[in-house]
């Protein structure tokens, strides 16, 4: 297989190349080697914008404050909204190893229920023969968008990074849309449905464990 062209074929979604790639057992690994740094670019990407955010607000917030009580709206009335913005944007986001790490693992299980959820719709709803290695394939080359976040590190436009962010998410989806497609021979909808699926179901899961 000619891995010169992978990411460009991924990208213009390769009516073909899921099914070549399930078809080499070492891409396996690769496909876990290409998820872990997807998933730690991702979260790179997830705490800069977060950064950005918060130091919009705070550069922001005295215009906002005043624009508000020109409004009509009293400074006793925006004390609460300035305590609550004055604790979020006062939060500590060091990015430390130990929290770098802490955040893998939580993908992981979310990448480990999203395969769940995949195979036993395939096997047991939409009635289709499956493996979940091949999944594993799919999953972990389908997040090749995402290493297209490293650029927005180094980008100072708040509105650059979201637009980076959007654009790189929706396209994860939609190359693992394709890659289902291809490997189980799915109609349109069997593939919307899955790819909605295994993207709300792991987030709902660890959202309750976090809880």
């Amino acid at each position: 297989m000619n891995y010169d062209r992978l990411i460009y074929r991924i990208i213009r979604l390769d009516k073909n190349i899921y099914l070549e790639l399930i078809q080499v057992t070492e891409n396996f690994q690769r496909a876990i080697a290409v998820w872990v740094g997807a998933c730690i670019v991702g979260i790179l990407a997830v705490v800069d914008l977060v950064r950005a955010l918060v130091n919009y607000v705070k550069d922001e917030l005295p215009a906002i404050t005043q624009i508000v009580i020109q409004s009509g709206v009293s400074e006793e009335e925006m004390n609460p909204l300035n305590e609550a913005v004055a604790l979020l944007v006062n939060q500590p986001f060091d990015l430390s190893i130990s929290y770098l790490v802490q955040e893998v693992l939580v993908n992981l299980i979310g990448l480990i229920i999203q395969i769940g959820a995949i195979y036993l719709l395939l096997k047991f709803i939409i009635r289709r023969e499956t493996n979940w290695k091949n999944l594993l394939v799919v999953i972990g080359f389908s997040t090749i968008p995402v290493l297209f976040n490293f650029p927005m590190l180094f980008i100072s436009s708040l509105t650059v990074k979201i637009v980076i962010l959007f654009t790189t998410s929706i396209f994860s989806l939609i190359t693992l849309g394709s890659g289902l497609k291809q490997i189980s021979d799915l109609r349109n909808i069997e593939t919307i449905s899955l790819v909605i699926v295994s993207f709300i179901l792991p987030n709902f899961i660890i959202s309750l464990g976090v809880l």
